[in-house]
């Protein structure tokens, strides 16, 4: 992620029901960049920004009209040859 705040949209392609979206996301080396969730995206997890080259992962499952989170793991560092 390159930009202060990131914006998660709806995916383009409709999903089916019981589809699972995993999304991961990378600091770049400055960090502190902001993830703003859609309206889509039903109890998105509320990560603070992570610090230079972490990294984050949620899971959501389609309900057939939202996107619920299901899990992910808070930001951890990337190792140095990824």
């Amino acid at each position: 992620m390159t930009s202060s705040t990131v914006a998660v949209e709806v995916p383009a392609t409709p999903p089916q029901i019981s589809q699972v979206l995993t999304l991961i996301f990378v600091q770049d080396g400055t960090g502190n960049r902001v993830i703003v969730w859609n309206a889509a995206y039903r109890n998105p997890p509320a990560w603070a920004a992570g610090s230079a080259n972490q990294q984050a992962m949620a899971e959501f499952n389609y309900d057939g009209s939202r996107w619920q989170f299901t899990g992910g793991s808070m930001a951890f560092a990337l190792p140095d040859d990824w």
